[in-house]
C-alpha cells in the first residue's frame, strides 16, 4: 500500500514538475518572443527617429552647400557685368580669375547660341545628353555629369562681342561634395548617399563602395533580401516622393534603409545603418530580462509568480525610462533647435544693423568720388560717411560690451566723481538731442543729491545714455522725455541709493513683452526692429550693469502712452556736503574740437609712426604731416626700437606705436625703448594707437611703459587733441 502510495505520489509530482516546466516554458516563450518582438518595435521606432532627424541635418548641410555655391555664381554673374567683356577671350580670362578663388572643377558661361566658355578658353564641358537637369528653387538647375554636380544659374543677357552669356554653369566634385558633408552619421555606424529616384547615385564620399553614376538597386539586389516589399516596394514610395524605412539583411546581418526627399530637388538621401547601432543597448536590457526569467522559472511556482511580478515592474519602469529618456532627447533636440533659430535671427539682424551704415559709407563715399570739384557735396557725403561710421562703431561696441559681460571679465570701478557736473553734462547733450528730434526734455532733481559720490560713472553713463537714447528713439515729434534723478531711503548698510528714472511718452510696451525686454537680442516685437532699428542687446547691457553695480532696474509701460524705467544705484558718499542744485547748472562748453590739421601746429616735431598695415600707417603719417609734424616709420616692433636707438637723443618727440605687428609687438617695444640707456627714453611720449578698445587693454599699455592709448578707428579729434597736449606738455617743460 506504501508502495503503490509512494508510486503515486511519485507520479503527481512528476506530473506536478511537468505541469511546472509547461508552464515555465510557455511563460518563458512568451517572455522572449514579445520580448523581441517589442525591441524590434523600439529599435524600429528609435532607427526611424535618429536616422530621420540626422538626415535632416545632412539635407540641411546640402541644401546650405547648394545655395552658397549658387550664391557665387550670382556674384560671378554681377561681376560678369560689371567687367563688360567685349569678346570671349576676355569672359574666359575673367572666369579664369574667379575659378582661382572657389573650389570648381570648372567655371563656365553658357551663351545663346547653346555653346559655353569655361575658364580655359575651351567652348564645351558635358555633352548634351550625358545628364539630365533637375528642377532646383528658382528655375535653377542640378544635374549629374561624369562624376560632377552640375549648377545652372540664370543671369541677365551680358554681350560678348559676337554672342551673349545667359547663365553662370560650374561642376562641383561629386565626391568633394559629399567629402565636405560628412555623409557618416551616427559614429560611424550609418553612412548616406545622394540618389535619384531613378536609384542613380549623385553624390557619395570618398570612403563609399557606391561612385556618382553607379545605381543603387543594382548594387542592392545583388547582396540585399528586402524583408518586406522589396524593390518594387522602394521605387514607388521614391516615384510618390514619401519618406521611408526599410528594413533589408545583408549577408545574414539586419539592416535599415531610410530614404528622406530633398526639399528643392527631386533627389533623395538614402542613408543605411545596422540595426544592431541601436539594439545593443536595448538588446542587452531584453537579455537580461530573459535571463532573469529563466533563473526564476527554476525555482517553485510561487516564487515564479513574484519574479514575474518583479519582472513587470522592472520592465514598466525600463519603459518608463526609455521613454523619459527619448523624451529628454527630443526636448534636447528642440533646445538645440530653437538656439539656432536664436542664433539665425542673431545674424540676421547684426546683418542688417552692419549692412545699415556700411551701405551709408558705401554709397556716400561712391558719390563723393563722382562728385569730385564740388566741395561741398563732397563734404557733405563726408560727414555723412563720419556719422554711419559712428553708427557702426556704436554696434560693434555693443556687441563687444555683452560679450565682456557674459565672460565675467566686466569690471566695476569705484572713484569718487562730482555728481553735479555729470547730471549736468547728461542735460546738455540730451538738450541737444531733443531738439533735433522736436521732443520736450526735462531734467529734475529731487531731495538731497549730495554733489560728490564715490561710484562707477562710466558704467552710469552708459546705463543713462541706453535708457535716454531707447526714450528718444521712440518717442515722436511732439512728444516729452524726462530725466529724473532722485535720493531715496539710505540703506541698511548706510550707503547712499540714488534713482535715476527716464520717463517718455512714446509707443510703449505691450504688456506681454515687458518681461523680455531685458533679454539679449530682445525687443517689443518683430515691428520694432523694422520700423526703429537696433539689436536689442541695449537693455540686456543696460540690466548687466546696474546688477554689477548692486543696483535694480524696473519698468512700467502702458502701449501707446509711454514707458518709465526707473534704475536705483547704490553709492558712497565722498563727504561733500554741498547738493545738487534742483536744476543743475550745465558744465561751462569748451571751445569746439575740430579734426581740422590746420587748427593744429604740430611744425618741429619729430614723430615716429609704427604700424604695420600699410593702409593704417598712410593714415597716421598723413595725419601728421597735415599738422606740420616731420614724420618717420616703422613696420614691426623691432625696427622701431632700432629707429630709436640710431637716432639722435632727443630726436623723436612722439612715437605712434601700434600694438599687433610681427616680429616684436608694440609692449615690447615701448618696454625696450624705456629701458635704452639715454634721457630721451624716458620722457619721449609714447601712444598706443590700435583696435584693442578695452579698458584692460588701455591698462596694459599703460603698464608697458606708453604715455596713452588712442583706440582704433581713430576719432581724429580726439587725436589731434591728445597728441596736441602732450606736445604742449614738452613745450612748456623744454624738451
Amino acid at each position: 500500500m506504501n508502495v503503490h502510495f509512494g508510486a503515486r505520489e511519485r507520479r503527481r509530482a512528476i506530473a506536478a514538475v511537468a505541469a511546472v516546466a509547461v508552464a515555465v516554458a510557455v511563460l518563458l516563450t512568451y517572455t522572449v518572443v514579445s520580448t523581441r518582438k517589442a525591441t524590434d518595435d523600439v529599435v524600429a521606432n528609435v532607427s526611424s527617429v535618429y536616422l530621420g532627424e540626422l538626415s535632416k541635418q545632412v539635407a540641411f548641410r546640402f541644401d546650405a552647400s547648394v545655395e552658397g555655391k549658387f550664391s557665387q555664381m550670382e556674384a560671378v554673374a554681377t561681376g560678369l557685368a560689371a567687367v563688360a567683356p567685349q569678346s570671349r577671350g576676355e569672359a574666359a580670362a575673367y572666369l579664369t580669375a574667379q575659378a582661382r578663388r572657389d573650389n570648381y572643377a570648372f567655371l563656365s558661361l553658357k551663351t545663346d547660341d547653346g555653346g559655353y566658355i569655361v575658364a580655359d578658353g575651351a567652348t564645351g564641358f558635358c555633352g548634351e545628353g550625358d545628364h539630365v537637369p533637375s528642377a532646383y528653387a528658382d528655375g535653377r538647375t542640378v544635374s549629374l555629369c561624369d562624376g560632377l554636380i552640375v549648377l545652372e544659374e540664370r543671369m541677365e543677357p551680358v554681350s560678348l562681342g559676337d554672342g551673349r552669356a545667359v547663365a553662370v554653369v560650374c561642376g562641383l566634385s561629386a565626391k568633394g561634395v559629399g567629402d565636405c558633408l560628412d555623409l557618416t552619421l551616427f559614429d560611424g555606424f550609418s553612412r548616406t548617399v545622394v540618389i535619384d529616384r531613378n536609384g542613380v547615385c549623385v553624390v557619395s564620399d570618398r570612403d563609399s563602395e557606391l561612385e556618382p553614376g553607379d545605381n543603387l538597386f543594382d548594387c542592392l539586389s545583388e547582396r540585399v533580401a528586402y524583408s518586406d516589399g522589396g524593390e518594387a516596394h522602394v521605387r514607388e514610395v521614391l516615384a510618390r516622393g514619401d519618406t521611408a524605412l526599410v528594413p533589408i539583411a545583408v549577408n545574414g546581418l539586419d539592416e535599415y534603409l531610410y530614404f528622406r526627399p530633398l526639399d528643392q530637388t527631386d533627389w533623395y538621401l538614402c542613408s543605411v545603418m545596422p540595426c544592431s547601432a541601436v539594439e545593443g543597448d536595448i538588446g542587452d536590457l531584453s537579455g537580461t530580462i530573459t535571463v532573469n526569467a529563466a533563473i526564476v522559472g527554476g525555482a517553485v511556482l510561487l516564487f515564479m509568480l513574484a519574479a514575474f511580478l518583479v519582472y513587470y515592474r522592472l520592465a514598466k519602469k525600463s519603459t518608463r525610462l526609455l521613454a523619459e529618456e527619448k523624451d529628454r532627447a527630443e526636448r534636447a533636440f528642440a533646445e538645440a533647435q530653437q538656439a539656432s533659430l536664436a542664433k539665425t535671427d542673431f545674424l540676421s539682424r547684426m546683418s542688417h544693423e552692419i549692412r545699415t551704415p556700411m551701405n551709408g559709407i558705401m554709397g556716400m563715399t561712391a558719390i563723393a568720388l563722382e562728385s569730385i570739384g564740388d566741395d561741398a557735396k563732397v563734404r557733405e557725403c563726408l560727414e555723412k560717411v563720419t556719422l554711419s561710421s559712428e553708427h557702426l562703431l556704436s554696434l560693434i561696441n555693443d556687441i563687444l560690451d555683452m560679450s565682456k559681460i557674459e565672460s565675467g571679465k566686466i569690471e566695476i570701478k569705484y572713484e569718487a566723481f562730482d555728481l553735479a557736473t555729470f547730471i549736468g553734462s547728461l542735460a546738455a547733450v540730451f538738450r541737444t538731442q531733443a531738439a533735433e528730434r522736436g521732443v520736450a526734455f526735462d531734467t529734475v532733481v529731487e531731495g538731497s543729491v549730495p554733489e560728490s559720490v564715490v561710484g562707477d560713472p562710466l558704467r552710469l553713463n552708459q546705463v543713462v545714455y541706453n535708457l535716454m537714447g531707447n526714450a528718444f528713439k521712440f518717442t515722436p515729434e511732439g512728444g516729452r522725455v524726462t530725466l529724473l534723478i532722485e535720493r531715496l531711503d539710505d540703506g541698511e548698510d548706510g550707503r547712499l541709493w540714488l534713482r535715476f528714472a527716464v520717463e517718455d511718452t512714446g509707443c510703449g510696451i505691450e504688456p506681454e513683452y515687458l518681461d523680455k525686454i531685458f533679454g539679449s537680442f530682445e525687443q517689443g516685437d518683430a515691428s520694432i526692429a523694422r520700423r526703429h532699428g537696433g539689436t536689442g542687446l541695449g537693455l540686456a547691457i543696460t540690466k548687466r550693469f546696474v546688477e554689477l553695480m548692486g543696483g535694480r532696474i524696473r519698468v512700467a509701460s502702458v502701449a501707446g502712452c509711454g514707458s518709465s524705467f526707473a534704475v536705483d544705484v547704490p553709492f558712497e558718499e565722498a563727504g561733500d556736503d554741498r547738493l545738487v542744485a534742483c536744476d543743475p547748472v550745465e558744465p561751462k562748453a569748451a571751445a569746439p574740437v575740430t579734426c581740422q590739421a590746420g587748427s593744429y601746429d604740430f611744425s618741429g616735431a619729430h614723430v615716429l609712426v609704427v604700424e604695420d598695415n600699410p593702409l593704417n600707417q598712410e593714415i597716421a603719417v598723413e595725419l601728421m604731416r597735415m599738422a606740420g609734424a616731420d614724420v618717420e616709420t616703422a613696420s614691426t616692433g623691432r625696427e622701431a626700437a632700432d629707429a630709436f636707438a640710431a637716432s639722435e637723443e632727443g630726436w623723436f618727440d612722439l612715437v605712434l606705436m601700434d600694438v599687433q605687428m610681427p616680429d616684436m609687438d608694440g609692449y615690447e617695444a615701448a618696454r625696450a625703448i624705456r629701458a635704452m640707456d639715454r634721457a630721451d627714453a624716458r620722457t619721449v611720449v609714447v601712444l598706443a594707437m590700435t583696435a584693442n578698445a578695452f579698458t584692460e587693454d588701455e591698462e596694459r599699455s599703460l603698464a608697458s611703459g606708453m604715455d596713452g592709448h588712442l583706440s582704433k578707428p581713430l576719432d581724429i579729434r580726439s587725436v589731434y587733441a591728445t597728441i596736441d597736449g602732450f606736445l604742449e606738455k614738452r613745450r612748456r617743460e623744454g624738451r
